[in-house]
């Protein structure tokens, strides 16, 4: 199979993968059609995941943190690779899919202890490094994902709190994951409008309902 026909097919069960969420179906559910990450980006996860320490090998590193880690999917642009005329909104997509691909690994892989709780965390929702700029819609700007895993019950974490989902950042996101996953957002009220510093990613029920507020 060539390059191109491999790009297709990954295309093509990306979409598929997409479409079984929208349905409502769990991600254990959707594990056979779910691309692994190589495909879902290309080969050029290879060289992301050895530079971020995302490999296999690396995702004992998940198992547990002293008050919380945020570990990005990629720290810069120049790592991606995608096609010159794929619409932002499609780079997002890929990306979301690829870091919920992420998680599920480190979870089928590495226990998660009932003190912790891992996420996909989204951010780069302004539309301009200045935080009084345009909230992204996700069509925009080229998110930044990563995964966030928090120890609970260190006192640091007691008043993390996320908000049920209200910006068009987080409405972006709920189109491509589906029911599947819950979306929750922690965010800034600037210029009378909702934009979240991050938008989170998991499967339903993974924060405790305290942490969750309206």
């Amino acid at each position: 199979m060539t390059a191109a026909s491999s790009e297709q097919e990954a295309h093509r069960n990306g979409r598929r993968a997409q479409r079984a969420v929208e349905r409502g179906e769990a991600p254990e559910e959707i594990g056979q059609i779910v691309p692994p990450l190589q495909s879902v980006m290309g080969d050029q996860w290879r060289a992301i995941a050895a530079a971020e320490q995302l490999s296999d090998t690396d995702l004992g590193r998940f198992a547990d943190v002293a008050v919380y880690e945020n570990e990005p999917l990629f720290t810069r642009h120049g790592q991606l690779d995608f096609p010159a005329d794929l619409p932002v909104a499609e780079i997002n997509r890929e990306l979301i899919s690829a870091a919920l691909s992420l998680l599920d690994r480190i979870d089928r892989q590495v226990a998660v202890p009932n003190h912790l709780v891992r996420m996909v965390s989204i951010t780069s929702w302004w539309t301009d490094d200045d935080q009084w700029g345009a909230c992204s819609d996700g069509t925009t700007e080229i998110i930044r994902p990563g995964i966030f895993v928090a120890n609970l019950n260190h006192e640091r974490m007691k008043g993390f709190r996320l908000h049920r989902p209200h910006s068009t950042a987080a409405s972006f996101v709920a189109q491509v994951t589906g029911p599947a996953y819950e979306v929750l957002e922690e965010r800034l009220l600037e210029a009378n409008a909702w934009c979240p510093n991050w938008v989170y990613v998991a499967p339903p029920g993974r924060l405790p309902a305290a942490a969750v507020e309206g």
